[in-house]
């Protein structure tokens, strides 16, 4: 591959230079926040989505403009994949009157792309541990037989440890640090080019510098705490979105396909410990300890409990109880297999 694909101009690497469900709030009220948020899949952005959707002003819509992803009508539909070059050609043919009505850009894009909008967009993401990133994305495919990968995985017959390296796609290559490391010959969008070290070290370089704040998936409810106090952001709460069920986690999985995977994604594992690092970092800068970490974990909880009785009584809500205990039972099965 000579890493590059047709459509847009390339340009210079883009690291060197800066420029609960429900409203809750009247969103009309609130001040206007242009943001980027590059949703890297399957590392939570579904579910921080519907967190961004009440931090926007009402609008038409330009109001919140999707690249690479399409949302289904129904929370069960969660979000089809969409031409990222396609949505991106189409921003970049917006007249300046359009273009100045965005507020949000979002979706399964590179960074880079403030260089189509106005001055004044500011980035935020999430990222994942990439080997559980990679079983999630290998698992829901599996699920979805309308998704674009699901027969050539089915035909081949594609393993999760072959999926890692089978090439379906450049951005299971270490698809976080394509995604941030703004050069467009490898971000997996405009270019599939094989990755360097100087790509790391862009993505590293742009993630402390370039993004206002990350989350990390594992940290999820810490993160939302973190957006909340950089962002300013009201009414945070959430409810789980597109999550990926019955699947393995690595604690569950044979150690050498997991080395296997490690290795393969090296370059991500070390930007998601750089990342881990950071994050740790902020989040002691920002204050955020126990406390406030168990005060929103049991408002959320009350107010997903309360939300689930409205909407479907009382069977609902008790369904939502045995759910969570579930996921106790779960989390500490995995700590105690991690702890032998």
């Amino acid at each position: 591959m000579d890493g590059s694909r047709p459509g847009l101009q390339r340009r210079e690497p883009l690291h060197q230079t800066g420029s609960v469900s429900g409203d809750g709030e009247n969103r009309r009220d609130m001040p206007t926040q242009r943001l980027i948020f590059l949703h890297i899949p399957k590392a939570a952005g579904s579910t921080l989505r519907q967190i961004i959707r009440r931090q926007m002003p009402r609008g038409n819509d330009l109001t919140m403009y999707f690249i690479g992803i399409k949302p289904g009508r129904t929370r069960a539909d969660g979000v089809v994949e969409s031409s990222a070059l396609e949505d991106i050609e189409r921003l970049r043919h917006l007249t300046d009157d359009e273009r100045a009505q965005i507020v949000c850009v979002l979706g399964h894009l590179p960074f880079g792309i403030h260089e189509f909008l106005p001055p004044g967009f500011e980035y935020i993401t999430m990222l994942r541990n990439p080997v559980e990133r990679i079983i999630s994305d290998y698992y829901y495919i599996l699920r979805r037989p309308t998704h674009r990968l699901y027969q050539a995985i089915q035909s081949r017959q594609i393993s999760l440890e072959q999926y890692v390296t089978s090439g379906l796609d450049p951005r299971l290559d270490n698809g976080q640090v394509r995604y941030l490391c703004g050069m467009r010959e490898v971000d997996g969008v405009f270019g599939d080019g094989a990755l360097t070290e100087r790509a790391l070290e862009a993505a590293k370089r742009n993630l402390e510098e370039r993004i206002k704040t990350f989350g990390i998936t594992e940290r999820f409810d810490e993160s939302v705490l973190l957006f909340r106090r950089a962002m300013g952001w009201r009414n945070v709460f959430y409810e789980s979105e597109n999550v990926t069920r019955g699947r393995p986690k690595i604690a569950g999985l044979p150690s050498d396909v997991v080395k296997t995977m490690e290795e393969q994604l090296s370059y991500d594992m070390e930007l998601y410990h750089f990342a881990a690092n950071l994050f740790e970092r902020r989040l002691r800068r920002a204050r955020i300890g126990r406390f406030q970490l168990e005060s929103f974990r049991s408002m959320n909880a009350a107010l997903r409990l309360y939300t689930r009785f409205q909407k479907g009584g009382v069977s609902s809500a008790v369904d939502m109880v045995r759910e969570r205990v579930t996921q106790f039972e779960e989390r500490t099965s995995e700590r105690q297999a991690t702890a032998r």
